[in-house]
């Protein structure tokens, strides 16, 4: 990280974007517990803009002092990632005539063009994790689950999976936090916090075995799933409340593991 350390050395100057990346006149507001309305999608939209304003103005000035597009490790990390999720344009069935169906609240893009300009030094694959995680054909438990059809990639590391896509029919308290870690669109009322044990009874039930690590962390780890691997939460502290924000956030990590989302669960 020696040229990280060069740019943003006090006598170098840095590489700061002095109204880029101020956060205070509200361009990087981002209300994603709000329920799916035009008005929230184009203040998503807009500070996803902002941040792709202030990003590229960094990797500039990066790429100016050391001659190459970021530090090989920030780009693997970046690759493994995924690819990155943006809010997509608003769309209104009603205007159109359409019959209500459930919007496509984002979309999946390549990663930003920063990252992966073939022209620059640091460019071509890397070696990533290998994460090998056995499989196991679901014969039992409390979930009922209709496979929709795809296959999986044992080479991920937090980047989305192209696993099948199955039907999960799950009871009332575990459809609550449901709610709470993926937006469900054609739900009339928001979801609230949830509890830390709510979360861990119900991927108990979708079929992973739990183990509490050191510290906060816990790790959950597929038994009863065909899922490639398993997964960190920190549980936190000190109330053990879950607030929306952060429930949404794990669920963004369980669509980025596993391809997880809203239309995947259904209330028995």
């Amino acid at each position: 990280m020696e040229s990280w350390a060069m740019l943003l050395a006090e006598n170098s100057g840095g590489a700061v974007a002095p109204d880029l990346g101020n956060p205070t006149d509200g361009k990087f507001d981002y209300p994603s517990e709000d329920i799916h309305t035009r008005e929230a999608v184009e203040v998503r939209r807009k500070a996803e803009r902002n941040l792709d304003k202030f990003w590229r103005y960094v990797d500039n000035a990066f790429r100016k002092r050391t001659g190459y597009s970021q530090h090989v490790v920030i780009r693997r990390i970046l690759d493994e990632g995924g690819a990155m999720r943006r809010t997509a344009p608003w769309h209104d069935p009603k205007a159109h005539g359409e019959l209500p169906t459930s919007p496509i609240t984002f979309e999946y893009q390549a990663m930003s063009e920063i990252f992966h300009d073939a022209t620059k030094e640091i460019t071509g694959n890397f070696n990533r994790l290998a994460v090998a995680g056995k499989t196991k054909t679901k014969t039992h438990g409390v979930m009922n689950v209709t496979a929709r059809g795809g296959g999986v990639n044992p080479d991920a590391h937090e980047q989305p999976v192209v696993v099948s896509k199955p039907l999960y029919h799950v009871g009332k308290d575990a459809y609550i936090v449901i709610k709470a870690l993926f937006h469900m669109p054609n739900d009339s009322e928001p979801p609230g916090k949830i509890r830390w044990d709510q979360l861990v009874a119900t991927l108990t039930k979708l079929g992973f075995a739990v183990e509490k690590l050191h510290g906060s962390a816990w790790q959950f780890t597929p038994k009863k799933l065909n899922l490639p691997r398993g997964i960190q939460f920190h549980e936190p502290h000190p109330s053990g409340e879950v607030p929306l924000t952060l429930a949404r956030r794990y669920g963004r990590r369980l669509t980025r593991a596993y391809g997880w989302e809203a239309a995947m669960f259904k209330q028995k």
